[in-house]
C-alpha cells in the first residue's frame, strides 16, 4: 500500500491483501520466534495484520496499548511519552 493512502479507502480484499504482505514480512523476520507485537496504529491496520497471522497459524501475540483512543488521544500519550 502506498503510504499515500489511508487503510480505511482499501476494499475489504485490499486490506487482506495488505495484512498478509506485512504478515509475510515479519515471518521472514522472525520464522520461528514467538514474538509479542506492539501494535501503536488504529484498529483498521491492526485487524488485517492480527487475522492474517492467526490464519497462518502462528502464536504470536499482539498488544494494542491504545485500542479505543481517538487520534487526539493517541497524539497525546505519544506527547506524554516523550516520542
Amino acid at each position: 500500500m502506498p503510504y499515500d493512502k489511508s487503510i480505511i479507502k482499501l476494499t475489504t480484499a485490499e486490506r487482506i491483501t495488505w495484512g498478509e504482505r506485512i504478515i509475510n514480512s515479519l515471518i521472514a523476520l522472525f520464522p520461528t520466534m514467538n514474538v509479542n507485537f506492539h501494535i501503536l496504529a488504529g484498529t483498521g491496520y491492526s485487524v488485517p495484520v492480527i487475522n492474517a497471522a492467526e490464519r497462518e497459524g502462528f502464536l504470536w501475540t499482539f498488544e494494542e496499548p491504545l485500542k479505543g483512543l481517538m487520534l487526539g488521544q493517541r497524539l497525546r500519550w505519544f506527547k506524554d511519552a516523550g516520542a
